[in-house]
């Protein structure tokens, strides 16, 4: 007769049959096992650290460029790349970097825009079918504005695909 207080989840053998299989605890062994020390993986840091991005080599036209998707996610001003604090920010955590400054900035807002421009133009280009967009600003009783587009995507005589976005512009419009 088993004792009145047993726990089969509280059994030595469960937490043996967990770590037959599993496979973070078997890496763990395995690089234990491995005689330069040098190569040994922190189980506890490596087990947290699983889904840690890769960061590639920042440079100074990497730096501009994320300094614009800042501008662009924030609806900031250009005048903000040259924030004395975030200057000092981007000094402090890329040394070897040049600051961008707000031209720098808005020149690559430029250029991307104009690739974008060039590669939407030479998809459409390519299509075998017919593509109808309408774009619209309308404002709202309480004057705010959106700028809306309307496309159409038909191949032979089948409406393929129906897209309507409305945007809200961050200024009021009036008039």
């Amino acid at each position: 007769m088993p004792h009145p207080n047993r726990d089969a989840h509280k059994s030595p053998t469960n937490m043996a049959k967990h770590l037959k299989g599993c496979f973070k605890y078997q890496a763990y062994m395995c690089d234990q096992r491995d005689p330069d020390p040098q190569s040994r993986v922190d189980l506890f840091s490596n087990f947290f650290n699983d889904g840690h991005r890769p960061r590639p080599i920042m440079t100074t036209e990497l730096l501009c460029e994320k300094v614009l998707r800042v501008i662009i996610a924030g609806n900031l001003a250009f005048a903000q790349a040259e924030n004395t604090e975030l200057v000092d920010l981007l000094k402090d955590a890329y040394p070897d970097c040049t600051s961008p400054s707000r031209r720098a900035v808005a020149d690559l807002l430029h250029r991307s825009a104009t690739e974008a421009k060039r590669n939407i133009c030479n998809k459409l280009m390519d299509l075998d079918s017919k593509v109808s967009l309408a774009l619209d600003v309308w404002t709202t009783r309480h004057n705010l504005a959106f700028l809306g587009t309307f496309s159409l995507l038909v191949i032979g005589s089948a409406l393929v695909r129906e897209n309507l976005k409305a945007v809200p512009l961050h200024s009021n419009v009036t008039g």
